[in-house]
């Protein structure tokens, strides 16, 4: 299929293919679009028309079409599903030989660096909670504490939904294991405190097994 080739085998960010897509257009009137061998990283389109469009072997990830409409277009071995269509508009469009399974790759996508960063800093958020439920748990008494740190850390997950970054994402992350850590605590102290005294320590060493 001839016509204008958009780029093969590359990432496309959000301006660039945005501003490409519509010169595209623009200048090739009777030839179709070409989108073959991409990888679409964080891009969201909004209120785009996609006209003659062609996409081959597509990858997207965190990736969305928003108020857009795609009239005569095909979609050949991609994995642009219906959710990533957002109040869009699909006339005259075909998909066949869709991409099956979770298309990820942690070389490209997530770099070990960033993976093992974001752990440490998961890890880290505890020590504070570890103080906190050391100096309070008697004087609040455990059960206290271990529902008060359940449903903190219930309420912190309900924020995750206006969660818009990376970094709001792992904050986040470190609010609820730093509030987390104060029940796990006090459910290892309730239960060790419901053996005699003489059979804790093996009733401990029992629990962490």
């Amino acid at each position: 299929m001839s016509g204008a080739n958009v780029g093969d085998k590359s990432d496309v960010n959000s301006v660039q293919c945005l501003i490409g897509c519509r010169l595209l257009r623009a200048t090739n009137q009777k030839r179709a679009v070409l989108f073959i061998s991409m990888k679409f990283k964080s891009v969201v389109f909004q209120d785009s028309l996609f006209e003659r469009c062609y996409f081959e072997d597509v990858t997207s990830l965190n990736t969305y079409f928003r108020n857009c409409t795609f009239i005569h277009s095909h979609f050949v071995n991609t994995d642009l599903e219906k959710y990533k269509f957002t109040d869009s508009e699909l006339l005259n469009c075909t998909f066949h030989d869709p991409k099956v399974g979770c298309q990820i790759t942690f070389d490209d996508d997530y770099s070990a660096y960033w993976i093992y960063f974001v752990n440490f800093l998961g890890t880290l958020a505890v020590l504070p909670g570890n103080i906190v439920s050391a100096l309070l748990m008697d004087k609040i008494g455990r059960l206290t504490m271990l529902g008060g740190s359940m449903v903190l850390s219930g309420i912190s997950c309900f924020f995750l939904w206006f969660g818009t970054s990376e970094s709001m994402m792992v904050g986040m992350l470190c609010v609820y294991n730093g509030l987390t850590i104060s029940a796990w605590n006090s459910l290892d102290v309730v239960t060790v405190e419901l053996y005699p005294t003489d059979k804790r320590k093996k009733q401990l060493a029992l629990h962490y097994e």
